[in-house]
């Protein structure tokens, strides 16, 4: 199986070049530097595409890249081939759909955890006008006579002869 991580000098012998030249490849952007710790490798994938070119850029044959930006402050002008440019705009745009999904997935969450929070609030409401109930509940048979039998009240005041049960939330 090969390593897909190659250190520097291994990629100059694989290319036949010096440890400074790949250091140069680097800072051109013709390779990606991979930092894991304190070494630097790259992948081992781009070398060799690297190897299979027919000029390395080796010489002054390419421009030098500019150190100067529009402002006239110092900056670095990154080159890249087309085929990691194509690359690292796809993943910008998977990215950005990464993104919008996580966007949209989060307006769910919020909105759910809206709904969650009104029907808390509802069955806060429930809970206090049950006690509330039950309170007249018990006022009405405090205010009975001791001796009364405790049978169930329909809402128009006749007695029912039904013994009234625990509710289930006193259970």
């Amino acid at each position: 199986m090969t390593r897909l991580k190659i250190t520097i000098k291994d990629a100059a012998e694989l290319l036949g070049v010096t440890t400074k030249t790949i250091q140069r490849y680097l800072a051109k952007g013709r390779l990606t530097r991979i930092k894991e710790g304190t070494r630097t490798l790259l992948l081992l994938a781009e070398v060799k595409g690297l190897g299979n070119a027919t000029d390395m850029g080796q010489g002054h044959n390419h421009p030098v890249p500019r150190k100067t930006l529009g402002t006239g402050q110092a900056g670095d002008t990154v080159t890249l081939s087309r085929e990691r440019y194509e690359q690292l705009l796809l993943e910008l745009g998977e990215l950005r759909k990464q993104n919008q999904f996580f966007l949209e997935f989060k307006g769910m969450l919020q909105a759910k955890e809206e709904a969650m929070h009104r029907l808390e609030r509802s069955v806060d409401e429930l809970r206090s006008r049950l006690e509330a109930l039950e309170l007249k509940t018990l006022e009405a048979d405090a205010a009975g006579s001791p001796g009364e039998s405790r049978e169930g009240i329909s809402p128009a005041g006749e007695k029912t002869g039904i013994k009234p049960k625990k509710p289930w939330w006193q259970s």
